[in-house]
Formats: C-alpha cells, structure tokens, sequence
C-alpha cells in the first residue's frame, strides 16, 4: 500500500543502489495508479541501469531539487514493458497529475528524439 505521505507528493526522491551498496537519490515525479506508483526516465539513465540490476529501492517525498519533506519508504521498482497498456496508462495519469508541465515535457523530448528511448517504472510498495 502507498504511504500516504506519497499518495500525492508532486516530486518524489526514488533513491537506487549502486553494486557497491551506495544509494543514489534523483527526485522524479510520480503518479498514482490504484496502489502503485510510475516515474518514468531515460532508458539509458543511472537509475534505470541501477533498477535493472536492484529493483530494491527507497522512495521519499521531497522537493523539485531533492530535499527531503518525509521519511524514505522501502518499495520494489519494476521496469514496464514498452508499448504495453501498462506503460500508456502511467503516461495518461502522469499527464493528469502533471497537466501543461507533462506536455511541455513530451513537447522537448519529441523534438529531441528521447522520447522514443524512455523508460516507466512501477514502484510497488
């Protein structure tokens, strides 16, 4: 179930772990579908390498630069199949939640080509 401190958090802290054991936290947005959450990044990402390796991670909310507002949360990170139902409804609740901000976003990743190479993650609790 997720904590409610990140129901509705608009940034969340997802910290992943290095093989040497050293966690690395990236505050990303998140959005809630029945109880799990999705972030989504680049596929060639740090913390997507990371998560493939681990899917053991912490997830805390914060602020758009990362500082903590909350306590971390152990949760269990998933990539989600590309082209899947799964990863377009992540997208259809993040552009909900995220409105114009979600739509600029997409705008700048089309017209650089990341778009294609991005990656959602379920973060299950």
């Amino acid at each position: 179930m997720i904590p409610d401190s990140l129901r509705e958090a608009e940034f969340i802290n997802l910290l992943t772990i290095r093989k040497n054991g050293d966690g690395v936290p990236t505050p990303v947005w998140a959005a809630r579908i029945e109880e799990s959450l999705y972030v989504f990044s680049q596929g060639q990402a740090g913390k997507i390498k990371r998560i493939r390796n681990s899917g053991d991670v912490r997830v805390a909310e914060c602020t758009a630069n990362g500082k903590l507002k909350g306590y971390w949360h152990v949760a269990k990170a998933t990539l989600v199949e590309s082209g899947s139902p799964e990863e377009a409804a992540a997208y259809e609740a993040l552009l909900s939640k995220y409105g114009w901000k979600m739509k600029m976003l997409n705008f700048g990743s089309k017209l650089s080509g990341k778009a294609k190479t991005r990656v959602v993650v379920r973060l299950d609790f």
